[in-house]
């Protein structure tokens, strides 16, 4: 029971958040839409500010996100070399994890 009401607020959540997404790109295209084809709006430049600061707000998350998988420190990195045994010369697998 305690599955099924799991995977039910799963779906709920992502088609939520999708329809969300759906209305931002909508409402962003309106805007955009709205301020090319108006001529008055493209002289006036509080317009064309407000719309860069909107995008620029979105884009935000995205480079937050970028920052911090460059800056994880708890990850070690796990190498596997391939390389000739010296007295046999059959090929052996060498795996190496950082410290």
């Amino acid at each position: 029971m305690r599955k099924k009401i799991w995977t039910w607020v799963k779906v709920i959540s992502l088609l939520i958040s999708g329809l969300f997404v759906i209305l931002m790109i909508t409402f962003l295209a309106f805007l955009i839409s709205s301020t090319i084809s108006d001529k008055e709006a493209i002289v006036d430049s509080v317009h064309i500010n407000r719309l860069a600061l909107i995008l620029g707000g979105l884009s935000l998350p995205g480079v937050l996100i970028s920052f911090t998988s460059l800056v994880d420190l708890n990850s070690k990195k796990k190498f596997i070399v391939t390389m000739p045994c010296p007295k046999c010369k059959h090929l052996v697998d060498i795996k190496l994890i950082e410290e």
